[in-house]
């Protein structure tokens, strides 16, 4: 357990800097490797659409996550425990890419 505690924080970390970068992020929340990532409009409201285009964009790379919240606009983030660091690192830097590419051509 006490490596699932270290790969969350070390996922955590690296999605709170996703966050921080760019201001199609709204919030990162969770608890463990129970991950939320809220996608906004410029404006700070819900983006189901950029949300829809994330989660496309992923799993043409083989990477299967789902949609959330009230809105449909928070991409649920739920590694298995026993997934390498290095592959949940990869899945985050291929979100972070696929904010960046599709909320310009959804915008």
């Amino acid at each position: 357990m006490k490596e699932a505690a270290h790969k969350a924080d070390a996922a955590m970390k690296l999605l709170k800097q996703l966050e921080a970068e760019s201001d199609r992020v709204g919030e990162v929340r969770g608890l463990g490797l129970m991950i939320g990532i809220e996608l906004v409009k410029p404006d700070g409201a819900p983006d189901d659409k950029l949300c829809e285009a994330v989660i496309e964009y992923l799993r043409r790379r083989g990477y299967l996550l789902i949609s959330c919240g009230t809105y449909g606009n928070v991409i649920r983030f739920i590694p298995p425990l026993v997934a390498p660091m290095e592959l949940i690192e990869q899945c985050i830097e291929l979100i972070a890419d696929a904010v960046s590419k599709n909320s310009r051509e959804v915008a």
